[in-house]
């Protein structure tokens, strides 16, 4: 069993993995069309970079260097959640109309990284690795990101509040969850939007 990494770190790396709402805020001001090229090329960088940091060793001093402090430490031997979220980022911009991304990215910078931060420190509800106590601030802020969204019904905004919750509880299996969450999220808000 991997040891998970201290409270103090994982704190460090869920405030870094806040500052992902830079994309969604970005595309507040920004064309997306401007805006895109840059994600995909963010994306591709830092997953090479991830990739030869455990491959040549210069490179893997400098990652460190600079990241170390919150890469958590089964990622030594894969990619980080980091990588991970700048390529669902960047999926989520390309297939989804900006109305749609922005929560979606909002969701997995703020709500993924609360219910860590509140999982961690109170959490006494075990469900899987998870707890009831994350999930219960995951779906908090969810629901106050998503209510900033018009666009959407109260019953819609409970729906997929619910259903982010329920996909960061019990993740998809081999899909990172950096990944799954915005995407799944933006599909599921665009089905609501149009059903509820």
């Amino acid at each position: 069993m991997v040891e998970p990494i201290s409270y103090r770190r994982e704190v460090y790396r869920k405030i870094s993995h806040m500052f992902l709402s830079v994309f969604a805020f970005a595309l507040l001001f920004w064309d997306k069309q401007i805006l895109l090229p840059v994600f995909i090329t963010i994306a591709v960088i830092y997953f090479l970079v991830d990739l030869f940091r455990r491959r040549i060793e210069w490179i893997g001093n400098i990652f460190y260097r600079f990241f170390g402090l919150v890469v958590r430490n089964e990622e030594a031997t894969r990619f980080t959640g980091a990588a991970n979220a700048f390529i669902g980022i960047a999926l989520t911009v390309l297939l989804f109309e900006n109305s749609i991304a922005i929560p979606a990215i909002l969701i997995v910078s703020f709500s993924d990284a609360f219910a860590a931060i509140v999982g961690r420190k109170i959490g006494k509800t075990k469900i899987g690795s998870k707890s009831l106590e994350g999930s219960a601030a995951f779906f908090i802020c969810t629901l106050i990101i998503l209510s900033f969204c018009n666009y959407l019904s109260i019953a819609a905004i409970i729906m997929t509040s619910l259903f982010a919750t329920i996909l960061e509880l019990f993740p998809i299996r081999k899909i990172n969850d950096n990944i799954s969450i915005p995407l799944m999220t933006a599909l599921f808000i665009q089905l609501t939007r149009n059903l509820i």
